[in-house]
């Protein structure tokens, strides 16, 4: 059996590569392991996404700096890949669906699509749908903004799971 110690080494090399696999064999972890505590423990599930998607943001915050460095020393392929991401005048037009999470979270936007995504599933999973917004407007929370109520939504799913149960 593993340690919390092991646990929280993986934890924090998942935060700092956003990779699965990478950060199993750093800790040294076999990755079927880490798959089995992610599927029987949903409060290791939660640090394991929360860690991921911190990792991609720093990666891409990573990588991001280095492209940004092989254009301004006049990399072709780091220019055009730089101009065609951050100016709209040689921009290729973004899926809809994308745009409307990056024009919500700058920079952000795939990584909350993602998440929105997973939020989508964890609603359809429980057999109620997703919930109305806490503040009592009507209708349904829009896909866009499942990511700013994910707390909200998962206590909702919890506490009607608890009632349906007893």
């Amino acid at each position: 059996m593993i340690d919390e110690e092991s646990k929280n080494d993986f934890l924090e090399k998942l935060s700092r590569s956003g990779n699965i696999s990478i950060s199993a064999k750093g800790a040294n972890i076999n990755k079927a392991t880490i798959y089995r505590w992610r599927d029987s423990d949903s409060e290791f599930k939660e640090k394991m996404r929360r860690a991921e998607i911190e990792g991609r943001t720093y990666g891409c915050d990573a990588v991001e700096g280095i492209l940004f460095s092989k254009a301004m020393h006049g990399e072709p392929w780091a220019v055009r890949h730089y101009l065609d991401h951050n100016s709209p005048r040689y921009m290729r037009p973004m899926l809809p669906r994308i745009r409307k999470f990056e024009d919500e979270y700058p920079g952000k936007g795939l990584l909350r699509l993602e998440e929105a995504d997973e939020i989508k599933k964890e609603c359809e999973d429980s057999g109620f749908g997703i919930p109305t917004y806490p503040d009592g407007r009507l209708g349904e929370i829009k896909e866009v903004e499942l990511p700013k109520h994910k707390n909200y939504i998962r206590e909702w799913i919890k506490k009607i799971l608890d009632l349906r149960d007893n």
